[in-house]
C-alpha cells in the first residue's frame, strides 16, 4: 500500500554508502549529469539521470580532500597531489602543493587549487603543467573559492576570518579586499544576476551581497539549524536559494519576497556538504554526510514540486 502522509520533499533514491565528507564535483554534459564522490582513498563516478554506477578509482595513497571534473577528465586531490583520471584509469598529475590540498576550482582549461598554508597555484590542464604560484598574506585561511560570472579571470576567495579578497588571477595582483563580516566564510555561491552572490557564515548568516558596490542587497538567517554549510541558486524563472546546515536540515529562500519557503527538517543525520539545484528544473540533488556508530554517507535526489516552487 501507498504511505499516507504527504509525498513532498522524500527521497527519490538512496543509493546506500558511496561518500565521504567531501564535497561532490557535478558535471553537465549535453543533457546528461554526472556526479563524482570521494569514498576515502578511491572514488565513484555516476550518471545523475538514473543514478548509475559508471567507474570506480583506485585506491589512492592519502584520504581524497577534494573531486571535481574536468570534460571527461576526473580531478581528484590526494595528499599535495591531484592524480587525472579517465574512465577510473589514472593518465596524469599535478603535484607542486607542498602541503595537503584542500579545494580545487575549475577556470576554463585552467585548475586553480589551494592547500593548509593557503598556497594557491594554477594549473594547465592540457597538458598537465604548473603555470605559477599566487601566494597570500601570511595567517590568511582559505576557506571557499569561486569564479564570478562574467569577472574575466578574477577568483573571489572567502577566508576563515570572514573577509573575501578579489583576485586577478592573470596578473597576478589583490584587486580588492571586502570587510566581510565578523565570522568564517563557509560558502559561496554566484547568482544568476550579476554582481551577485550568496556567501554562507559559519554564525548561521546568509548575505546576498552585490560584488561591484560592496553592499549587501539582503540577508537571512537560519540560526536555528546552524551554520551554513553549502548554497545553491535555482537557475530558471523562479528566484530560490537553498542552503545546507550543519545540522542536516535545508533551508529554501525566496529572494523575490525575501522570506522563508520552507525548513525540510531531518533531512538528514548530520551535516549537509553538497547541494546542487539541476539547471533549469526545480529537482535539488544533495549529497550528505550521516554519522552513527560508524561514518556512513548517502546520496539523494530530492524532486521538489511543491506549489509554492512552481
Amino acid at each position: 500500500p501507498a504511505p499516507a502522509g504527504s509525498q513532498i520533499f522524500r527521497p527519490f533514491r538512496a543509493l546506500g554508502h558511496v561518500c565521504d565528507g567531501v564535497p561532490v564535483g557535478l558535471q553537465h554534459h549535453q543533457t546528461n549529469s554526472y556526479l563524482i564522490t570521494s569514498i576515502g582513498r578511491a572514488f565513484h563516478v555516476y550518471g545523475v539521470s538514473k543514478m548509475n554506477l559508471l567507474f570506480v578509482g583506485p585506491q589512492l595513497p592519502h584520504p581524497i580532500t577534494a573531486v571535481a571534473f574536468y570534460k571527461k577528465v576526473q580531478l581528484v586531490a590526494s595528499g599535495a597531489s591531484i592524480p587525472l583520471f579517465k574512465r577510473g584509469k589514472q593518465i596524469g598529475e599535478l603535484a607542486g602543493h607542498k602541503a595537503v590540498v584542500r579545494g580545487m576550482l575549475l577556470f576554463g582549461d585552467q585548475l586553480i587549487s589551494y592547500d593548509d598554508n593557503a598556497s594557491l597555484i594554477v594549473w594547465s590542464i592540457r597538458p598537465a603543467r604548473k603555470m605559477f604560484d599566487l601566494e597570500l598574506a601570511p595567517g590568511i585561511a582559505i576557506s571557499a573559492i569561486i569564479h564570478p560570472p562574467t569577472y574575466l579571470n578574477k577568483i573571489l576567495i572567502g577566508t576563515a576570518c570572514g573577509k573575501m579578497q578579489l583576485w586577478n588571477i592573470r596578473s597576478r595582483k589583490l584587486i580588492y579586499t571586502f570587510k566581510g563580516w565578523n565570522a568564517a566564510v563557509t560558502s559561496l555561491q554566484h547568482a544568476p544576476a550579476l554582481d551577485i552572490v550568496a556567501v554562507g557564515l559559519s554564525d548561521g548568516n546568509i548575505h546576498v551581497h552585490n560584488l561591484r558596490t560592496d553592499k549587501t542587497v539582503f540577508s537571512f538567517q537560519q540560526l536555528p539549524v546552524g551554520p551554513v554549510t553549502c548554497l545553491s541558486f535555482r537557475s530558471d524563472h523562479r528566484p530560490v536559494l537553498a542552503s545546507g546546515s550543519s545540522s542536516g536540515q535545508i533551508v529554501l529562500w525566496d529572494l523575490q519576497e525575501k522570506k522563508l519557503i520552507t525548513i525540510i527538517k531531518n533531512a538528514h543525520l548530520a551535516r549537509v556538504s553538497s547541494l546542487y539545484f539541476l539547471p533549469g528544473e526545480v529537482h535539488l540533488l544533495l549529497w550528505f554526510l550521516v554519522v552513527g556508530a560508524s561514518t556512513v554517507c548517502s546520496l539523494v535526489c530530492l524532486l521538489l514540486f511543491h506549489w509554492s516552487m512552481r
